[in-house]
């Protein structure tokens, strides 16, 4: 096991928008045809005291960072930084919802 001074991404907490396992994916509303960005782990480690997956609205993701994760798949360490500035300055401030008759309509034209 590597330590701390050897290995950057234990010297501070991982960002999961940085890991591969963070997924985006449209939720689609009960009823009606509105859906939202939301964003999973792939890796099953978001889940309820009762085991049900648990999901985050897109805006928030940069919200989302843990000390460890055995399934940390890191998208490059170098650019970090760059990257998670990025994503900040390009993320949706509220709730992203998508109109999915809109597009299935778009689709069809």
């Amino acid at each position: 096991m590597a330590n701390s001074q050897n290995n950057p991404v234990a010297s501070r907490n991982i960002h999961c928008a940085n890991c591969l396992h963070c997924k985006v994916f449209l939720e689609r509303a009960e009823r009606g045809t509105k859906a939202e960005h939301r964003v999973r782990c792939a890796a099953m480690h978001w889940h309820t005291s009762s085991g049900k997956e648990r999901t985050f609205c897109y805006h928030t993701v940069l919200n989302r960072r843990v000390v460890a994760c055995p399934d940390y798949d890191s998208m490059g360490e170098r650019d970090r930084d760059e990257f998670l500035k990025d994503l900040r300055d390009n993320l949706p401030v509220e709730r992203d919802m998508v109109d999915m008759g809109a597009l299935a309509v778009g689709a069809h034209a």
